[in-house]
């Protein structure tokens, strides 16, 4: 599959007919699928795009986004899951973290106030 956001065409739903059906986990892969192309066209076309400096006319922001496709690609995937928070990626990261320092578990948390909290559960 190929896209861009300088051709975008739409279709009526008289010019589509029904060929047959697909299971739900096919589905999910096949609009993953989609969803993902058009996000890594978008993270392309807008935060991959190179900017032609000016002195004194191009505006410098005080804090930017150091992003691009592969953020992109996992923050959607993330979303579709259903998981902005945890989730598989989260799940991965603590296990590739505990192997870098060497321990059995990392647990992650969302704050330094939570981190306090659970220390005081033992």
């Amino acid at each position: 599959m190929t896209a861009s956001l300088d051709r975008i065409t739409a279709t009526s739903c008289a010019d589509v007919s029904r060929t047959g059906t697909i299971d739900i986990e096919s589905l999910d892969k096949l609009l993953r699928a989609v969803t993902k192309l058009f996000a890594g066209v978008y993270s392309e076309s807008i935060y991959e795009r190179k900017i032609n400096f000016g002195p004194g006319n191009t505006t410098i922001p005080a804090s930017g986004k150091v992003i691009g496709k592969p953020e992109i690609l996992n923050m959607v995937d993330a979303s579709m899951d259903g998981w902005l928070t945890t989730g598989r990626f989260n799940a991965d990261f603590e296990s590739r973290l505990a192997k870098f320092l060497g321990v059995g578990h990392v647990l992650t948390v969302n704050s330094g106030s939570l981190r306090i909290w659970s220390r005081s559960l033992r």
